[in-house]
């Protein structure tokens, strides 16, 4: 949005939506075929009846505002507030850095609020059905990234938000799953790590290869987050008979990165290219970047790999 904002939606949708659909179908499928036996290997829940409106609101991604959410596509009520986001994002652009510091700072404060809700009517009502409170109070989050990209190296910046985050823990610790001294570091040690990384970005030489290695891997975060958990509801449904062994974690893992493959190089790789258009890799090629077809470009149209030093 900030580099190329023509087409800006249309890239999105080819980015976020396919794989979406990829996932909802296989769900769909593993549904429609297991019914009430599908069991859940995460502690959810299973084999609940799931009406055709879960079912289309979840392909659209509207759990944001519509009471859909079910155990067994569990991680979409993220990226249907992702969703939200890239709809307010022409606005964000144009949004000088006080206001979206004091958005956040409310963001802030409206997360601190949430534990008000247990035990009241909104919390059956918008808490647990849907996701909509879940993205006014976390959009401190989403900013944190979107005022990085624009003021790097501002160590002020990045102490506000590196102490946001603590102060949301200690303020809601369910909402993190905290249960001890570990589940906290787990949780703010990384959040700190990609504050620091997003405003202090580390200037690497890497080989190509390893280069490569790595964009491949973020790449499969995507399908690998979205459809880990039906995959598992499947896995353990199917293949572990809703047992538990030592080695249950590492069945799941490997069908989960079988799968989150099989939707990169099928769907989500190829299908992405659409939202480019020719204009955009001619545009990028006057102004010397490399667009040749078999350098992988990333959503905005530039080179995606990271910095390489020759092999």
């Amino acid at each position: 949005m900030a580099t190329e904002p023509s087409g800006y939606f249309r890239r999105r949708f080819w980015r976020v939506y396919l794989t979406n659909f990829a996932t909802v179908s296989i769900a769909l499928v593993a549904y429609l075929i297991l019914g009430p036996d599908l069991k859940s290997a995460v502690g959810h829940a299973g084999g609940e009846t799931i009406p055709a409106f879960t079912w289309i609101g979840s392909y659209l991604l509207l759990q944001t505002i519509l009471p859909i959410m079910v155990p067994l596509m569990f991680p979409a009520w993220s990226l249907s507030i992702e969703v939200a986001y890239y709809m307010l994002a022409p606005l964000l652009r144009r949004a000088s850095l006080g206001l979206l510091l004091s958005v956040s700072a409310l963001s802030l404060l409206a997360f601190l609020g949430l534990h008000l809700l247990k035990g009241t009517v909104l919390e059956t009502l918008v808490f647990q059905k849907t996701v909509f409170v879940h993205a006014i109070a976390i959009f401190w989050a989403f900013a944190c990234g979107w005022i990085a990209y624009t003021n790097a190296r501002r160590i002020w910046l990045m102490v506000i938000f590196a102490a946001s985050a603590p102060l949301a823990v200690v303020s809601y610790p369910p909402f993190f799953n905290i249960d001890d001294w570990f589940t906290i570091l787990a949780t703010l040690v990384p959040w700190f790590a990609v504050v620091a990384i997003l405003f202090m970005p580390p200037n690497l030489a890497l080989r190509r290869s390893t280069a490569r290695l790595l964009t491949y891997l973020g790449d499969l975060g995507y399908p690998l987050y979205l459809s880990h958990y039906p995959v598992m509801f499947i896995v353990a449904s199917t293949v572990m008979h809703d047992s538990h062994v030592w080695f249950d974690g590492i069945v799941y893992g490997l069908f989960a990165m079988t799968v989150a493959m099989a939707i990169y190089h099928i769907i989500d790789r190829p299908l992405r290219r659409f939202g480019r258009t020719p204009a955009l890799a001619w545009r990028h090629q006057l102004q010397g970047a490399d667009v040749r077809p078999a350098r992988r470009l990333s959503d905005d149209g530039l080179p995606a790999s990271a910095p390489a030093a020759s092999p």
